[in-house]
């Protein structure tokens, strides 16, 4: 027989409202119709006996969500994540499916052989979903379309150097080496980018002062993001047919760039990250290095503009670009490395709070139909 799950706010991602009604599924887990209305709810009791009724009243019934900014570091550093603990953690944050990132394995995923590796570690440890992407550096243009063709769902590359040990593996690739794998891919290909670009004089961090977050985060100006959007841009515009996709925005500037590659008719989407919904540099206390992220989390006033381009559409989707690495690693052992902003690995933990990522999707989807 089959479950009967009721909520007086059942949100499908189809429509900009709310459901008063039901949603059937049979014992294998397949939905197998949408009950609209109260109306319909009460017809459907009166003529069919359910297995059993689970009613939800006026919490919000919505689908699994999908986080596509993921990193998991197993095979190499599974002691900073692997397989299952990511996928429980996901579980519990309500998503159902998750995109990998090639990042952060030993190997990465920049070749077929490594994407083989990874997903024969990953048989038998998943509590979700997991699908892959397939890694872009210099050294693997031709990897590109075996990769493809052996099932990632699209290519990721970084723009700006990421820190070691994870960036001695994956390097940044340059504009020329991008236009020339670009060129060959068939259209309809992903590539994902991390949208920073170095600048031509880095600005040096404040040494006396490590441990405050100001210190990093003066390294890494919104200029850099601008720089990198405006690159891709120019690319999204130059090759229609390929779709470009910007990952973790920080940087409200850089949304006016977005929208006009998008008005101009490039095929570009462009995501950002709950932390850069929620928290502001000037929340992050003296030490707290598990928030420090690549691009950084920034200014309070910063926050208005994501929001308001999560409403218009200029940002397309939420994503965790959850990266958990050792206390060690974070620098948050104790000892005098601890809380050092500068030495820290650049990544936040927050895959586990999905429903909370869930929740900022509500509020988009309230403040539309309000």
């Amino acid at each position: 027989m089959d479950l009967l799950f009721l909520s007086k706010r059942i949100f499908l991602g189809t429509e900009r409202e709310f459901l008063n009604g039901g949603i059937i599924v049979d014992t294998e887990g397949i939905i197998r119709k949408i009950l609209r209305t109260a109306q319909e709810v009460n017809t459907y009791v009166y003529n069919t006996e359910s297995e059993a009724v689970y009613d939800f009243g006026d919490k919000v019934l919505m689908p699994g969500l999908i986080d596509a900014n993921v990193n998991i570091s197993e095979p190499g550093r599974k002691d900073w994540e692997g397989f299952m603990a990511a996928t429980k953690a996901a579980a519990a944050g309500g998503f159902t499916t998750i995109i990998d990132r090639p990042t952060n394995t030993i190997p990465p995923t920049t070749s077929v052989t490594a994407l083989k590796t990874k997903t024969g570690v990953a048989r038998g440890k998943l509590y979700v979903d997991v699908g892959f992407w397939g890694g872009l550096v210099p050294e693997n243009v031709k990897e590109a379309d075996p990769l493809l063709g052996a099932g990632v769902i699209g290519l990721q590359c970084t723009l700006s150097p990421t820190p070691a040990p994870v960036g001695d593996a994956f390097p940044a690739i340059n504009r020329k080496d991008l236009e020339d794998v670009i060129d060959k891919l068939e259209d309809g290909t992903v590539i994902a980018f991390s949208a920073e670009l170095p600048l031509k004089n880095a600005i040096e961090p404040n040494e006396e002062e490590p441990k405050k977050y100001e210190s990093f985060l003066r390294t890494r100006p919104e200029e850099m993001e601008v720089n990198a959007v405006q690159l891709i841009s120019q690319l999204a515009t130059a090759n229609k047919g390929k779709h470009m996709h910007i990952m973790n925005i920080s940087s409200a500037e850089v949304l006016p760039i977005v929208a006009q590659c998008k008005r101009a008719g490039a095929n570009l989407t462009a995501e950002t990250c709950p932390h850069y919904l929620a928290l502001s540099s000037e929340q992050i206390e003296d030490c707290h290095t598990e928030f420090k992220a690549q691009p950084p989390i920034r200014v309070k006033s910063n926050q208005p503009r994501l929001w308001d381009a999560l409403k218009a559409g200029c940002l397309d989707i939420i994503a965790s670009n959850h990266s958990p690495a050792t206390p060690g690693v974070k620098c948050l052992n104790y000892g005098r490395a601890r809380g050092n902003f500068l030495n820290a690995w650049p990544g936040v933990s927050s895959l586990q709070l999905g429903k909370f990522h869930g929740l900022i999707r509500i509020l988009v989807v309230d403040s539309i139909v309000r």
